[in-house]
């Protein structure tokens, strides 16, 4: 829950362009998003997700169903 209040953050101007010492240019890196950078770890975020999903779900349907047995 916590990570997707940070994501939803805006990034402070400072972060979002880092030069590089050597050559003074803008570091590509810093510039785009994670998920651009490394589309395995966006593909991963998106299952984790998926999956926090499902759990969810789930733990709704046990206590749903737990509820159903102890009123009969």
């Amino acid at each position: 829950f916590f990570s997707k209040h940070v994501s939803s953050l805006p990034i402070p101007r400072a972060h979002q362009i880092n030069t590089s010492p050597s050559t003074s240019v803008p570091n590509d890196i810093n510039i785009r998003p994670l998920n651009q950078r490394n589309p395995i770890l966006y593909q991963r975020q998106q299952t984790l997700k998926e999956l926090k999903e499902v759990i969810r779900c789930v733990e709704v349907s046990q206590r749903e169903f737990v509820e159903t047995i102890n009123v009969c």
